[in-house]
């Protein structure tokens, strides 16, 4: 039945090493490898190299979901592996296949701890030198159609059911036999030709198409899963690695809800609508944030008014009171001014009574020193007739009792 039977081809495959030194130094959050190309495909290695507790390794699509094409997806099979630089028989690697899409343009794993990686003894970390790996193939998916006569197509002493994958829901009916084809057909022809507009089986029919996940992924995705529901969701969206990891967890767990119609369909919405999710939710963060920083700038605002509310009565009492000083230093004033102004008066008086006896003085010194002439003469003759009185009183005095 080609809905649900495909083999996966290999078109492609290169080895990608990444050498990052200095690593105690790095103080990034999440690190970038150099772009390197598959059959004209960019992929890039993220590492979240100091969260939490573990080191994560994802192989990642260097183009945001809105870059790439709908309906973009290719298939990979590949090998992440941190080198053990002291015993390469101890190097850690986790080989998976996955589909990337547009909207799941990434996916990797919790390598190993921080522990483990920093300890001298592991020989992950040496001379502060780390060294991760990718091996990918990528692939093509071929589906195969029950006219398909498999015998022509492989050589027969082996079986061709080695070659396949078959869908979670068909497998069972396919290993144990082939006498429903009939009836296989029969339903795939009634879904091509009249149920094209079943969005519900087409749903199933592309779940079944992808391989079932393995016990320690549903075990990793489970572990990933309730760290995330035990913490704030906020921590998990704005965590760029826990958020992938999520988004990871949350694919891996779609096919364990396969049989679940109602749970497979909330999950893989949720999935599908991840990316967009994701900023919406730091969308509102940003816009509760901004809301949060406007509220308490009002209540600073208003504190702030209310303490110039309190502030201003005591300071409008001190200003009438200067105030009525005020008044009352320009009613001093003016009373001073006035007296001022008579103490003027009384100057200006003064100044010109002064003023008059000055020239007085000047013109009686001008007199005076015309007069002086006449001055020595008088005394002069006072003095010879005070001589001329004593002489006389001199010649009585003998006379006279």
């Amino acid at each position: 039945m080609e809905h649900n039977l495909y083999w996966w081809k290999k078109i492609s495959s290169t080895r990608f090493r990444w050498k990052i030194d200095n690593f105690s130094n790095v103080d990034s959050v999440e690190l970038y490898s150099d772009i390197f190309e598959i059959r004209a495909q960019n992929w890039r290695l993220v590492i979240y190299p100091k969260e939490e507790e573990y080191l994560s390794i994802y192989l990642d699509v260097p183009l945001s979901s809105t870059s790439l094409p709908d309906g973009w997806t290719r298939n990979v099979k590949f090998i992440l592996s941190v080198i053990n630089q002291i015993d390469s028989a101890k190097t850690v690697k986790i080989e998976d296949d996955h589909e990337f899409t547009a909207s799941l343009s990434n996916w990797g794993f919790l390598m190993l701890s921080l522990d483990q990686l920093n300890s001298a003894d592991e020989g992950f970390l040496v001379n502060d030198t780390i060294i991760v790996e990718v091996d990918p193939i990528l692939t093509q998916k071929h589906f195969m159609s029950n006219e398909l006569n498999l015998s022509n197509l492989y050589p027969k002493n082996l079986n061709p059911n080695l070659f396949f994958r078959v869908g979670p829901k068909q497998e069972e009916a396919a290993k144990s036999s082939s006498s429903f084809v009939e009836f296989d057909t029969l339903f795939a022809d009634i879904h091509q030709k009249l149920l094209k507009g079943n969005k519900t089986f087409e749903k199933e029919t592309s779940n079944s198409q992808h391989r079932l996940p393995s016990v320690e992924e549903i075990s990793l995705a489970k572990k990933v899963l309730t760290e995330c529901f035990c913490v704030n969701l906020a921590n998990v969206m704005l965590n760029r690695r826990r958020k992938l990891e999520l988004k990871n967890a949350l694919s891996t767990m779609c096919h364990v809800f396969a049989d679940t119609e109602k749970m497979a369909i909330e999950v893989t919405k949720f999935v599908a609508d991840f990316d967009q999710i994701c900023k919406q939710y730091v969308g509102a963060q940003d816009d509760l944030e901004e809301a949060k920083e406007m509220e308490s700038s009002v209540g600073k605002l208003k504190a702030t008014l209310k303490q110039l509310c309190d502030e201003f009565m005591p300071v409008r009492d001190r200003a009438e009171e200067v105030e009525r000083e005020i008044v009352n230093l320009e009613k001093q004033l003016g009373e001073r001014k006035a007296k001022k102004a008579r103490l003027k008066n009384d100057l200006e008086g003064l100044a010109g009574r002064a003023s008059t006896s000055k020239q007085a003085l000047v013109n009686a010194e001008q007199v005076m020193k015309q007069f002086m002439p006449e001055k020595e003469l008088a005394k002069k003759m006072v003095d010879d007739i005070e001589k001329s009185w004593e002489s006389v009183k001199s010649i009585f005095s003998n006379v006279l009792p």
